[in-house]
């Protein structure tokens, strides 16, 4: 089960930023072992019409069978910069 609330949003007159807080809880099974499985972490965006840019972090409790930190960056761009426009004559 994974809960995402948005914290903060910002819509400009060229971007929009947002702010969310992801959790969520589950199970981990190892060997004879199962474990409750909790994460949290916060994701962050920016984006214009060319350029997008992202953070994330999560950290996962899995009891004695699971424990890790992940960050994951993200940094995208639109080859086609400019709006195309179609004219039919008839």
């Amino acid at each position: 089960m994974q809960l995402n609330n948005l914290l903060y949003r910002k819509n400009a007159q060229n971007y929009q930023a947002n702010l969310y807080l992801k959790s969520g809880l589950g199970l981990i099974h190892d060997s004879n072992q199962i474990e409750p499985l909790l994460f949290s972490g916060l994701a962050a965006d920016w984006e214009t019409r060319r350029l997008f840019a992202s953070y994330s972090n999560r950290f996962m409790w899995g009891g004695d069978v699971f424990n890790l930190i992940n960050n994951s960056w993200r940094l995208s761009f639109a080859p086609i910069l400019e709006t195309m426009e179609i004219f039919i004559l008839g």
